[in-house]
């Protein structure tokens, strides 16, 4: 089993919650609390992670999202 993540960002609470559900409805979890960057014009960020089984290393896929 491979484990895989990626940071989904947005610039509102509510467009971050939007993508992290329907990356939810693929398989994806949330990990981790959401983090802002107020820096960077409150940019919100939250990691999520899935599990991918029965890919070996030499047919890997790309995830997008």
């Amino acid at each position: 089993m491979d484990k895989k993540y990626k940071i989904v960002s947005a610039y509102s609470q509510e467009e971050l919650t939007n993508k992290v559900n329907v990356l939810m409805d693929f398989g994806w979890s949330p990990e981790g609390g959401m983090t802002i960057d107020e820096s960077k014009a409150d940019k919100y960020t939250q990691t999520v992670v899935r599990t991918v089984e029965g890919i070996s290393d030499n047919s890997k896929q790309l995830l997008h999202g």
